[in-house]
């Protein structure tokens, strides 16, 4: 085992991208949410932190992780910090998980910001969650999935009319920022999105709105890929819940993923979301038994030196 008086971390420069794409490819302890094409433009933008050994004639790469930033929300509240995602991490064989993590966050803790961040990672591995655990992250949520099969067999009733009339329609571009501040009311800061996040997913699928009149109080993302029809994103303002509008909006963004042939309805929910999982099960969504683990970490800014 090499000791840490041999290793330092820097930060990538474009000239590491075969070296990382290689490590990635063959490491023993991989964990990747970007594409390969991503992950090359992460390294030449230096978003990828690298562990090396010193070794004649060149250091050699133990261990990279990509840490993304986020376009901060513009409903994110001001005392809440910035979020980063940790997108990716790789191990070469041989070496403690829990070692490299270590070294990562103590690069991470010291880096010059200016306004403290969030760091928050998924793990849905063993080896993973047990050095996130060690190293002193947090464990945030656990998030489970749910899929509904023979989707293109499926019918549903309408719900009961409530007291106000509710229309569904397709969002438009100038619904994205209204979209963003029901999205801040009705999540913690953690899950927020941001109005360009929110465009993504209109790029993607379908994008739905619940309304009454002119007043937006609810909306429904479907991710259509293939065969399979992703529920990205459920949300109620708080002050409609409990009217049927969840349910008339997911069972609008279904009728759309069976126009377009999809087979199967899948999305994820926290553990804690008690009220979202008795939705989902009492439309014949399962459990797939698949989950992940939210770890964080906070990043406070960091201080400079002061020399005597």
């Amino acid at each position: 085992m090499v000791t840490a008086t041999r290793t330092h971390t820097r930060t990538s420069v474009p000239g590491d991208a075969p070296a990382v794409s290689a490590l990635f490819k063959n490491a023993s302890q991989v964990h990747l949410t970007l594409s390969e094409e991503d992950l090359v433009a992460a390294v030449n933008r230096g978003q990828v932190l690298l562990l090396l050994e010193h070794r004649k004639p060149a250091p050699v790469v133990l261990a990279a992780t990509a840490i993304l930033a986020e376009e901060r929300p513009e409903t994110l509240p001001a005392t809440s910090p910035s979020r980063i995602f940790l997108r990716g991490i790789a191990i070469q064989r041989g070496q403690s998980p829990t070692r490299c993590i270590r070294q990562f966050l103590e690069a991470l803790i010291w880096m010059p910001r200016r306004h403290a961040e969030l760091l928050i990672a998924y793990s849905s591995d063993g080896w993973s969650t047990r050095a996130y655990s060690t190293v002193g992250m947090l464990p945030t949520e656990k998030v489970r999935y749910y899929e509904l099969n023979n989707l293109l067999r499926r019918r549903w009733a309408d719900p009961p009319a409530s007291g106000e009339q509710i229309t569904i329609e397709k969002a438009t571009p100038a619904d994205l920022r209204t979209l963003a501040m029901l999205d801040a009311v009705t999540f913690e800061p953690l899950w927020q999105l941001s109005m360009r996040d929110l465009n993504d997913l209109m790029a993607r699928g379908a994008l739905l709105v619940a309304a009454t009149g002119p007043f937006i109080v609810g909306y429904v993302s479907v991710l259509l890929e293939q065969t399979i029809a992703t529920v990205a994103r459920l949300a109620v303002h708080p002050q409609w819940q409990s009217q049927g509008i969840g349910r008339r909006l997911l069972i609008a963004g279904l009728r759309v993923a069976q126009q377009y042939h999809c087979t199967t309805a899948m999305l994820n929910t926290q553990e804690t979301n008690v009220r979202s999982q008795q939705l989902y099960r009492s439309m014949n969504f399962r459990l797939t038994g698949h989950h992940f683990t939210v770890f964080t970490q906070e990043l406070p800014v960091a201080r400079a030196e002061v020399v005597s």
